[in-house]
């Protein structure tokens, strides 16, 4: 129903009284608007998704180009004093990514679960749907090996100071 259908009812009238005289009505027009909600929620939620996974990647590049041009400075200026604490801060850039990547990796499944209660929702078939499609099939990989990248560049951030410095 439509905002001009409750203005013009009656003092007292209710919504379920404007339902019995427009059942048929009412009905589609609740379900149009609910699919096309569904729809444009669905649409910005999956955009959301991509956006925080682009933004993932953005941040592993800056942190391999961080590391790699902050020790490719202290590795042709070895004699220079700023190199023993200059070699660090790869560890601090890669930490300080590595927490806005976790977040956004949180952001990425709490999307993909919104998605998948839509889908539930509206009751698609089990082997239906973005985002059961992604949970069951990329994701655990997808996770897996950002989970190894941060915790490898990490380790390595630590370790290379430590033995070369």
């Amino acid at each position: 129903f439509h905002l001009s259908d409750i203005k013009n009812c009656k003092t007292g009238e209710s919504i379920s009284q404007l339902r019995q005289q427009r059942p048929v009505f009412i009905l589609d027009s609740i379900n149009f608007n609910l699919a096309e909600y569904l729809l444009k929620e669905s649409e910005h939620v999956r955009k959301v998704y991509d956006d925080r996974v682009v933004q993932t990647r953005i941040l592993e590049r800056y942190a391999l180009l961080a590391t790699g041009g902050i020790w490719s400075w202290c590795a042709t200026h070895v004699d220079s004093p700023e190199v023993r604490l200059l070699k660090w801060v790869p560890a601090i850039v890669t930490f300080l990514f590595g927490i806005r990547a976790w977040g956004n990796s949180k952001a990425i499944q709490t999307a993909r679960d919104y998605l998948e209660n839509i889908e539930s929702y509206i009751s698609l078939p089990e082997n239906m749907g973005w985002g059961k499609y992604i949970k069951n099939n990329q994701e655990p990989r997808l996770a897996l090996t950002a989970y190894l990248f941060w915790a490898i560049l990490q380790i390595l951030t630590v370790l290379i100071p430590i033995f070369y410095g």
